[in-house]
Formats: structure tokens, C-alpha cells, sequence
């Protein structure tokens, strides 16, 4: 095997070494005294010097060389970590990875001069120098209590065999070796290495994964169209193995966020330097796992935003003291997984962003006007900090300054499907919350039509769907403002048609028809699209558009239908930028007191459903995971049980009219869509059938206990002129013998002590 078959290893292994030096060069810093990280940044140096001699990459080895040589000074105690010191170690690690870089791209070394480098690492290893005798003994007596270390003297490298020979004949002048080092000590003899798999391939696997996804898609709807049962079957078998190898896949392209955070000590400590601060980086959830193409993603707005939380958010040690703080600063960084989306925040303790300051910036730069600023709620002043060229800053510096930024962040989280938002309390701190798919390659999204056109839209950026029947009485739509509304609950929410934004018609719709409508967030705007129907919900594979459709913004990619026919994806953030929602809003923004109610934080939010006989029905949103329609056909026998096939697990259906009091039960017709509620107990799926969904409802009301008992039934709650009876889903999972009542938490509680 040639060197340039092998090169790619080495310079996997040399980054993988050079990120570690990054995190154990900090810790380092905080803890000087241990031995422990001095022994490991020594051999990770080593290791690095031997394998460029090995592909003779001299310059490399000439500078990891000056390294390991103040190194060892340090591992014999014969120098102490300074300031100085830290910051020269630091600087030889930029030079390194910029070399492996320059390797990287021509299979050759750059040119470079190194020698000043060179020879302040020289200094600072002769500096302080006292190489007595106890020094040497303690030299020695941490070499054979790691002897690991000896095995440098196999090193291939004239430099090396020279310098570690000279070593090996010190230590035997003084002790005598109890043993003979005839083979590197293997000390993780158990541990199984990692396989290292070529990022090109598993990109090519996903991508055949993608297609056979596609191909199971087209297969689908032949097996009810046929009708013939070992057909059906076959393609039911083809569906699960691919669903098994579709998970497979993601998990294989999943790494933990680690990978990227691993660099943020480095850049915590080099941003707190320049800033003359004391900064404290604690990292949570660093094992939640993201797509590999993500990590790269949110890489740059991650190193942003922590550079703002030291920069702006953070105060001075002096300042921090005056105020009763610790003088040291904290930045924490956190992920964790959230209803099928990472959640990741940067929160600090510092002064919080001052709204005021923001107020009077947007009132300069005339984001809004001197009227609108007093009426503007703070959660929309904190979003103006996203309009480009936007900053408090008053001076220009390397860090910040120059208003280009926040406005880039929220940008790129768009484009990979996510959102952000700014929470911050004056003296006390800020948190960004950035919230982002898990992958990007398949997706599930709801399929909408206008026109006989079907449209895909990501399922991570609804929020839920509504159903205005007019023809029923329901309200209908309103004008605000030149802006199309609806009142949903207790706040108005601006529309978009569907069908005027792609231009299909100029028309509203008939007011006598039912209208869908589909609630969206988006650059900080949650707003309703109007289409002529809701289909279904579906995983689809993402197709990037051709560069000749660059300029439509209204889509975001296409994808193949189960018929072979393409659709599009439509950009939630395109669409309202297009359209003028997000300047109509800026200008006239929905806070008019007379025509919205803030909602309650202590309301409950409930899921509105019926049965056969009853009719206002509820069930506390927080115990809702999705709604899913099935058909008659879908459902199966187990046993004595009703299941369907949901995803990957077997879905159990609890039918509700059988345990509440007052339902009747209802026959299902053939043709009839069947809706059902989706519960989770112990990450296992129990679908509850009921006849009907409506609505959600937010109420501040307090449930009501019913005297006599009810079956199934916990209380009721008075909500303008009806009585709305809440569930009891203890009782009735209980009565259906899924489970321990005693075991399960109490809807009492919940309704009692909301989120």
C-alpha cells in the first residue's frame, strides 16, 4: 500500500489528535498541577511528530518536535504552566492544523518558516530550568509508573531514537529497569477500535437508502389497488426492511454533537483573553446525537453566538464583583432531543440584552418607528436583533461592532429546517434557543393540495391544523390592516392563500365553503396557509432544486410521489418573506389590546373530541403525541386485540366509546375514515378511536371533580355556556388492562400544575 493510500488516515488521526490537544491544552490551564493531562498531551504530540516522520513531512516534525521538547520539561516538573507558556503551545497547535490543511489539498507540506516559533519554544523549555537530581528522580519515578511512555524508544526517526536513547541510558545510570521493554504495554487489549468508514460512501448509502425509500413509496398503493393478498404481502415485508434499514442508515450518519462543541473550549478561552474576562464554558447533553451534515451546518452560528454571549452578554470581572456576582462568567451550552427536533441553547449570567438600547437602535436605523417601539411587545425588539446590519455596539472591534451576525445565524438555521429565539432578563442573563431537524435527507412532512397541485410541507414547522367550517357557523375571515385574519382562540392569526401566493387565482374562497388552514412559525411569525385540502402525512427523500429554479423562493426542494411525479417542498420562511407577511407585521403588528387577549400562562391546553352520544369531550394536549386517520382495512387482529402497523412498532386501539359513560358505540361504514388519538405509555403507541376531532382549546378554568362517579370520566370544566368533560385516562387505560393504575401519573395533577 503507497503512502497516498494511507495519507487520508493520517490526517483523520492528526485532526482527531489536534481537536483533543484543544480541549486538554484548557483544562490544562485551569488545572496546571495535573500530571495526568501533561502525560497525555505529551504522548498525542509524540505520536503526531512520529507519524510525520514516517511520511517525512519535516517541517511538521521539526515543530512538534520544539513542542514535545517543552512539553517534557513540563511533565518533569521542571517548569511551571504559565500564561506565556500556554499561549505558545496554543499557537504551535494553529500552525500544526494549518499544515495538515495545506496537506490536505496538495499532498504536500506548505511552505512556512517556523524558526521564530521554533525558538520561543526553545526559550520557554531552558527557561526556569533547575535539573537536579530530585527533579530527575521524579522524572524517572513517573515513567515507570507509566511505562507506556518507553515505548518511544521504537520510534523510526533519527531525531527520535537519538533523544529517547539519551533518556533511556539517564534512567538506567539511576534505577535500574525492573523489566525489559521488548514490546509496547498494551494496556487496552479488551477495547474493540472504531471502524472508520469513508464519508463519501455512507453518503452514497444514504442516497441508495433515499431512492429504495422512493421505490417503496410507488409500491404502496398497488397493494390496495389489487387487491391480492401475497402481493400485499410481499410489499408490506419490502416496507418494513426498508423502514428497518432507513433507521439503520440515519443512525449510522448520526455522530454526537461533541464533534463540534469539542472546539468551543478553545474558542471560549481565546475569546475571553481578548475580551480581559473570566469565562467558564459548561457543556450539557454532548452525547445527543445529530446528522453529520447538520453538525457542519450549525457550526458557524454555534461559534457566533458564543462569541456574542462573551462579547456582549457577559460583564466584566470588575463589574461582575460590584454587581455581587463571581468574578468568573458562565456560558452554557446545552442540547438535548425535543419532540422529534434538537433543542440546543446558549444561555449566560450576565447583564441580559438591554430593550431599551435595542429600542432605541431600531428607532435609528428606522426598523420601526418612535409609535411602534412603545407598542411592541419585548419578545418582538429582542427579534429585531436578527434585521441586518443590526448592533448595540458603539465601537468596531474584531469581535463585534459591525452589525453583520445575528441576521447570517438566523439565516443559515432557516435553511436547514430550524428556528431560534432570544429569551433575556435584565442582570440576569440570555438564552438563545435554536431548535433544528434531526436529518435533513428524509423528512416527514404533510401533503397539502391547491389547484389539483400537491404540495409537501415540513412537518417540524406546523404547529397544527384547523378546519374553519362556514358553512356551520364558525367565524369567518377579517381584515386587519390590509392583512387577511382569523381569530384562533384567544390571539388573531394572519393568512396566506396558497393558491394567490403560486398565483394560480385571484379569488378568495366562497363564503360558503370550508376552508383549511394550515398554522405555521416562521422568522418569528406564526401564520396560517390556506389550502384547498389536507391530505396526509408522509416521509419523503429531499431533492435539491436545479440551479435554474434558484430564484423561486417560495420552494425549498421536490420530491418523488408514490406515482413517480414530483413534488415540490414549500419554504416556510420564503413564503412569508415573499409575500410581505413579515414586513406587514413589522409595521402594523397584531397587539391591537381591543381585539386580543394575551393568553394566560397557567391555561391548559386540551384536545376537543366526540364520541358516539357525547359530544364536548377533552383530553389534556400534553398527553397527545399526533393524530393519525387510518381506514378500516388497516386494522388487524392480534389475538383478541385491534392493532394497526405504526412506524415500526405494533399500535394497539383502545376504542373509547367501550369505557366512558354516555358514549354509544359506533359502527364504522367501509369507506369511512377512522381518526385516532396517538398516546405514548413507555415509549410504546396506544391509538385511542373516537368519532370526531374539532379543536384545541386553551382554558384557565379549574376541573371540577365529579361527585358520583362516572366511568372514564375525571370532572368537567365550564367554558363559556358548555360543559367540556375531560377524560380520565388513568381509568380507562386501566380498565383496558394495559396497566397498573397506581403506577401512572395523574391527570389531576397535571391540570392542577401546568407547564
Amino acid at each position: 500500500m503507497s503512502d497516498d493510500d494511507i495519507l487520508p488516515e493520517f490526517i483523520i488521526e492528526a485532526r482527531e489528535i489536534l481537536d483533543q490537544l484543544d480541549i486538554d491544552f484548557v483544562k490544562l490551564e485551569e488545572s496546571p498541577e495535573d500530571n495526568k493531562i501533561i502525560r497525555n498531551i505529551f504522548r498525542a504530540v509524540h505520536t503526531l511528530k512520529g507519524n510525520s516522520g514516517f511520511f517525512g513531512f519535516k517541517r511538521l516534525e521539526k515543530v512538534c518536535h520544539a513542542a514535545e521538547a517543552l512539553l517534557g520539561k513540563l511533565r518533569d516538573s521542571v517548569i511551571v504552566l504559565d500564561e506565556k507558556t500556554t499561549n505558545s503551545l496554543l499557537q504551535t497547535l494553529d500552525i500544526l492544523r494549518a499544515i495538515i490543511e495545506g496537506i490536505e489539498k496538495k499532498h504536500t507540506e506548505p511552505d512556512g518558516e517556523d524558526g521564530q516559533l521554533i525558538e520561543s519554544l526553545g526559550l520557554l523549555a531552558k527557561a526556569n530550568i533547575s535539573a537536579d537530581k530530585s527533579t530527575l528522580d521524579k522524572h524517572v519515578s513517573n515513567l515507570l509508573a507509566h511505562p507506556q511512555e518507553l515505548t518511544g524508544i521504537y520510534s523510526k526517526t533519527e531525531d527520535q531514537v537519538e533523544v529517547n536513547v539519551q533518556e533511556w541510558h539517564e534512567i538506567e545510570a539511576i534505577h535500574p529497569l525492573p523489566f525489559e521493554a521488548e514490546e509496547p504495554v498494551n494496556q487496552h487489549h479488551d477495547v474493540v477500535p472504531p471502524v472508520k468508514v469513508n464519508l463519501e460512501l455512507l453518503d452514497k448509502l444514504m442516497s441508495l437508502v433515499s431512492e429504495m425509500v422512493l421505490a417503496r413509496n410507488r409500491l404502496l398503493p398497488f397493494s390496495e389497488e389489487l387487491g391480492n393478498h401475497r402481493l400485499s404481502s410481499a410489499i408490506r415485508s419490502i416496507d418494513l426492511l426498508t423502514l428497518e434499514l432507513q433507521e439503520g442508515m440515519l443512525k449510522t450518519r448520526m455522530q454526537p454533537i461533541s464533534q463540534v462543541w469539542s472546539k468551543f473550549p478553545r474558542l471560549v478561552r481565546d475569546v475571553a483573553h481578548k475580551c480581559n474576562k473570566k469565562v467558564k464554558l459548561i457543556q450539557e447533553g454532548t452525547e445527543t446525537e445529530l446528522d453529520r451534515g447538520l453538525l457542519d451546518a450549525i457550526n458557524d452560528p454555534l461559534v457566533h453566538m458564543i462569541r456574542n454571549s462573551i462579547d456582549h452578554g457577559l460583564e466584566s470581572p470588575a463589574e461582575r464583583i460590584r454587581q455581587g456576582k463571581s468574578e468568573t462568567g458562565y456560558v452554557l451550552l446545552k442540547a438535548n432531543h425535543e419532540n422529534g427536533l434538537v433543542v440546543i441553547s446558549i444561555s449566560d449570567d450576565g447583564a441580559g440584552i438591554d430593550i431599551d438600547s435595542v429600542r432605541t437602535k431600531a428607532i435609528e436605523k428606522k426598523l420601526i418607528s418612535a409609535q411602534q417601539a412603545q407598542t411592541f411587545e419585548e419578545s418582538k425588539i429582542l427579534d429585531l436583533l436578527f434585521a441586518p446590519g443590526f448592533s448595540t455596539k458603539e465601537t468596531v472591534s474584531d469581535l463585534s461592532g459591525r452589525g453583520v451576525g445575528m441576521d447570517v445565524v438566523k439565516t443559515n438555521i432557516s435553511k436547514i429546517g430550524g428556528s431560534i429565539a432570544i429569551e433575556s432578563h435584565r442582570g440576569k442573563g440570555t438564552t438563545i434557543r435554536i431548535k433544528i431537524p434531526l436529518t435533513l435527507a428524509i423528512m416527514s412532512a404533510l401533503f397539502v393540495r391547491s389547484n389539483q397541485e400537491k404540495f409537501a410541507i415540513p412537518q417540524s414547522s406546523i404547529l397544527e391544523l384547523v378546519r374553519l367550517d362556514l358553512t356551520m357557523g364558525d367565524r369567518g375571515l377579517e381584515d386587519f390592516y390590509g392583512t387577511s385574519v382569523f381569530r384562533l382562540r384567544n390571539s388573531l392569526v394572519p393568512l396566506i392563500h396558497l393558491h394567490q401566493q403560486l398565483e394560480f387565482q385571484e379569488s378568495h374562497p366562497d363564503s360558503s365553503e370550508v376552508i383549511n388552514i394550515v398554522i405555521l412559525q416562521s422568522s418569528g411569525v406564526r401564520y396560517g396557509l390556506v389550502v384547498d385540502e389536507v391530505l396526509n402525512i408522509e416521509e419523503i427523500v429531499v431533492k435539491p432544486l436545479g440551479p435554474m429554479f434558484e430564484e423561486l423562493n417560495d420552494f425549498g426542494g421536490a420530491t418523488i410521489l408514490g406515482d413517480g411525479r414530483a413534488a415540490l417542498i414549500l419554504d416556510i420562511d420564503g413564503i412569508a418573506m415573499q409575500s410581505g407577511l413579515v414586513e406587514k407585521m413589522q409595521s402594523k403588528p397584531l397587539t391591537d389590546q381591543e381585539t386580543i387577549s394575551r393568553v394566560n400562562e397557567e391555561e391548559v391546553s386540551m384536545l376537543l373530541f366526540e364520541l358516539e352520544g357525547l359530544d364536548n369531550l377533552a383530553i389534556p394536549l400534553n398527553l397527545v403525541h399526533r393524530l393519525q386517520i387510518i381506514r378500516p382495512e388497516q386494522i388487524q387482529k392480534n389475538g383478541s386485540r385491534n392493532v394497526i402497523q405504526f412506524g415500526p412498532h405494533i399500535m394497539e386501539l383502545v376504542y373509547l366509546d367501550a369505557y366512558v359513560s354516555g358514549a354509544k358505540s359506533k359502527k364504522w361504514k367501509a369507506d369511512e375514515s377512522i381518526p385516532v388519538i396517538v398516546h405514548y405509555i413507555n415509549a410504546i403507541p396506544i391509538g385511542l378511536v373516537v368519532s370526531q376531532v374539532h379543536d384545541v382549546m386553551n382554558t384557565a378554568q379549574t376541573l371540577q371533580e365529579i361527585n358520583s362517579p362516572q366511568k372514564g370520566l375525571l370532572g368537567c370544566i365550564s367554558e363559556g355556556n358548555s360543559i367540556i368533560n375531560v377524560i380520565n385516562m388513568d381509568e380507562i387505560l386501566g380498565m383496558h388492562r394495559m396497566f397498573d393504575v397506581k403506577t401512572q401519573y395523574s391527570v389531576l395533577a397535571q391540570l392542577s400544575a401546568p407547564e
